[in-house]
């Protein structure tokens, strides 16, 4: 299943959840989502209706808590499992959505089926209450997207008990704030309702145009770069290079997650760009989002290989082919120095440390590859739900490039 651009804009009309990390590819890639995403409250709403749907009697649901474990991106492909009292979401990579649900019989005589606004859910519910539920629902989404925290914000997790105890209705209230994670009650009818939400922080990058001194303005004058993976944080330090006599080049491809692997034609494509441009340099910052081993298969290490390894050692082949004199820088990870502690990034390690043998291979002969165990960077990919960005400034970048453009 996947969930289009055009049924998320369908949700945030109705529920009137204006945050734009869902609705502007500009400004989502501002943050380390770097795309628009899918309202957390469409996904579960379309899952719970499957759910109800499923079921061989009609129900009355008391008790719900929505943990949202990971964001899923506009078109981005995802399944569904369910159990007696539990819906999980999930991809080949880790979970998403992780639903669990308390809930009763009722008669059927009781059944009343509403479908809700003008039928963009079309979701049938067995009691008024379950009702209340959904509206209690959509409320939160518009609450956290467009009230408080308001846009570039999530919802982390949402509890909502029903209970015919519950009488007095209230507005909703920050009841903890720790740095930007905020918890917020609010009743309605016989609905009590928790959420946990975040506001996001933006990444700022550097505006400010590099020179690397005058001697590696010297050295440039009149090349030509070559950049794969340009749309990086890590890009982003040489494309604002001052381009003085300085030619750069940019190149970018995608791999089908479903079954990775370099088609002929895009080997041919390679290999006629590259003969065209006969860059001076290569910087291969190519990569995929960087996920931890949650799910015991081969599907992430086969993605990983193919962008770090395979990729990579096509365009080697390509450059010895046919003889192209250049320099090549590749980033590996210092994650390789400690592969315990960071035991959960299984298959990116593995495959960084298959593309650094790879390197190791052709240096004996041909030293044009420069192979850098880089530190955590403070970059989109690392970013921290309390508000910040980890590592170390992506400004020391500079002084590897530097001396990788001077040797």
């Amino acid at each position: 299943m996947k969930i289009n651009s055009k049924e998320t804009f369908s949700f945030s009309k109705i529920s009137k959840d204006t945050n734009r990390i869902h609705l502007n590819k500009k400004i989502a890639s501002n943050f380390f989502i770097k795309e628009p995403i899918v309202h957390g409250i469409n996904l579960a709403l379309i899952v719970l209706s499957k759910f109800i749907k499923k079921k061989n009697y009609n129900i009355l649901i008391t008790n719900i808590d929505l943990n949202f474990k990971n964001f899923i991106n506009i078109n981005e492909n995802f399944s569904i499992k369910f159990y007696r009292n539990k819906i999980i979401v999930y991809n080949d990579f880790h979970n998403k959505l992780e639903i669990y649900l308390k809930y009763k019989k009722i008669k059927r005589q009781n059944l009343k089926k509403i479908q809700i606004k003008k039928k963009i859910f079309n979701l049938s519910f067995q009691k008024l209450e379950n009702i209340r539920l959904i509206e209690q629902l959509i409320f939160s989404s518009y609450y956290v997207g467009s009230i408080y925290p308001g846009n570039g914000s999530l919802i982390l997790s949402i509890n909502i008990n029903y209970s015919e105890k519950y009488t007095n209705n209230s507005s909703p209230k920050i009841l903890k704030k720790i740095k930007n994670i905020s918890v917020i009650n609010f009743q309605k009818d016989l609905h009590r309702t928790e959420l946990i939400t975040c506001k996001l922080i933006p990444f700022k990058r550097e505006k400010k145009k590099n020179t690397f001194g005058t001697k590696v303005q010297k050295k440039l004058k009149g090349k030509k770069i070559l950049i794969f993976g340009s749309s990086s944080d890590l890009a982003n330090r040489i494309l604002n290079l001052k381009r003085n006599n300085i030619k750069i080049y940019r190149y970018s491809f995608r791999i089908d997650l479903q079954k990775p692997k370099i088609y002929d034609q895009e080997k041919k494509d390679l290999e006629k760009m590259i003969l065209k441009i006969k860059p001076d340099y290569i910087f291969y910052f190519s990569s995929a989002k960087i996920y931890y081993d949650e799910k015991q298969s081969n599907k992430l290490f086969n993605l990983y290989k193919v962008i770090f390894v395979d990729y990579f050692r096509n365009i080697i082949h390509l450059i010895i082919k046919n003889h192209l004199s250049l320099k090549i820088f590749y980033p590996s990870t210092v994650f390789l120095n400690n592969k315990k502690k960071y035991i959960r990034y299984k298959s990116y390690l593995k495959t960084k440390e298959m593309a650094e043998k790879v390197i190791n291979s052709i240096n004996k002969n041909n030293d044009f590859i420069t192979c850098v165990r880089l530190p955590k960077l403070r970059s989109r990919s690392n970013y921290n739900l309390l508000g910040f960005y980890e590592g170390e400034n992506i400004k020391i970048l500079d002084e590897y490039f530097k001396k990788f453009f001077l040797n």
